[in-house]
């Protein structure tokens, strides 16, 4: 319990340094994004500022939310989570119409669109905060969540460790706690030893999306512009599918990992929960190659520009293929985080921090030298490859740890 309250306090920090952060530099990181010093569109520029700003007000409760999320994942309980953002979600639809259509600047268009995101996120924090916070269903689970450790049996007999979270922090903590200096330090610095390793995790990974954005904004012409409009809306609605792998074995891998009565017991059990979160990241994997794959037969209800459904039809071989590793590597990245193999993803997103960007920068170089056939489809060309490496890597470490704790 003294964990969650401390990782809660920390997350509202967090999330206001960041905040602050992204509100005062956005002007900055924007321009450079866009990269276009002397055509770059104003109205762009202050319809994107509007956006990161409001958006900026939220990273308190989407950090809060974040780590919310994570222990009642850690408790076992996935159920809670997926209810409380399939709320938000509906709370964020209501906003966007809401919002969006309205014309005042501050209230409309993007602006609109960050605040219907903004309410959604302070939801969804406050229904987390009041789920573990509200009053216990039975006294007995009260004393389960203040003992932390719930071992209980099903009908077959065996042990379930889930623990139940409602309640879990009930007359522990309360929403006036969020925003006091945490008290369990020897807490803090535990959380701190994992924070520059996962720090550098989280920047390497989107290092790459970003250049991505840069190159297409500051090289692309507007059809390549649109039509990775429409590439990322496909890309956003089907990668996070596979996300749940990587959520699914930070959860459940850690107590086999730390089980230490049999060390030849774990060994098989990591084996075969191995294998069957690669046959797993397989199938999530081929299902969603097999749906990029009818891009190109549903693209013209996107757009009605010829030249703006050609450049994203190219993209579908990459990105399909993106797709068709995705499972495998959320699915590894989870095993190697259940295992807390902290250093290898740090090494290896700090060496993908500059390797990509690399790679991307030479195709915008191209196009600006007035290269044939480089497109948006090169960028995508980049990612695949870069998703194949990355599966490969998780692949070989894991069968590493492996034969380490044989």
């Amino acid at each position: 319990i003294s964990t969650i309250i401390t990782s809660l306090q920390l997350a509202v920090f967090v999330g206001m340094i960041f905040g602050v952060g992204l509100a005062t530099s956005s002007t900055f990181f924007i321009k450079a994004l866009l990269g276009r010093k002397h055509d770059m569109n104003l109205e762009v520029l202050d319809a994107a500022q509007k956006y990161v700003r409001i958006r900026a007000i939220g990273m308190p409760a989407a950090v809060l939310i974040g780590v919310a999320q994570s222990a009642c994942l850690g408790c076992k309980d996935a159920r809670s989570p997926l209810l409380v953002m399939i709320a938000a979600a509906v709370v964020n639809f209501l906003g966007d119409v809401l919002f969006v259509g309205r014309t005042n600047a501050w209230l409309g268009g993007a602006a609109g669109a960050a605040w219907a995101t903004v309410f959604s996120q302070y939801a969804a924090m406050f229904m987390f905060l009041k789920w573990l916070c509200s009053k216990p269903p039975t006294a007995a689970a009260a004393k389960d969540g203040d003992d932390g450790d719930n071992l209980r049996g099903d009908r077959n007999g065996n042990e379930d460790r889930s623990i139940p979270t409602k309640g879990i922090l009930h007359n522990h903590f309360s929403i006036i706690d969020l925003f006091l200096f945490p008290k369990y330090m020897n807490i803090v610095k535990k959380i701190g030893e994992y924070m520059i390793p996962v720090t550098t995790t989280a920047i390497g990974r989107v290092s790459g999306y970003i250049a991505m954005s840069h190159v297409v904004s500051s090289a692309f012409g507007t059809v390549d512009m649109a039509a990775q409009q429409i590439v990322l809306a496909f890309f956003l609605c089907f990668i996070p599918m596979c996300d749940s792998l990587n959520l699914t074995a930070q959860s459940f891998v850690p107590g086999i990992h730390e089980y230490t009565q049999d060390l030849k017991l774990r060994s098989k059990v990591m084996k075969q929960t191995f294998n069957n979160f690669m046959k797993a990241g397989g199938i999530f994997g081929l299902a969603l190659a097999t749906i990029v794959s009818t891009i190109p037969l549903v693209s013209h209800l996107f757009s009605r520009d010829p030249a703006v459904i050609t450049s994203v039809n190219s993209t579908t071989p990459y990105l399909a293929l993106f797709c068709a590793f995705a499972g495998v590597v959320c699915s590894g990245e989870g095993l190697l985080l259940a295992q807390k193999d902290l250093t290898f993803l740090k090494n290896s997103f700090s060496v993908f921090f500059f390797v990509i960007p690399f790679f991307l920068l030479k195709i915008k170089n191209a196009v600006l030298e007035g290269a044939q056939n480089v497109g948006l489809r090169s960028v995508w060309r980049v990612f695949a490859i870069y998703q194949m490496l990355r599966s490969c890597m998780w692949i070989i470490r894991l069968k590493i740890l492996a034969r380490r704790s044989e």
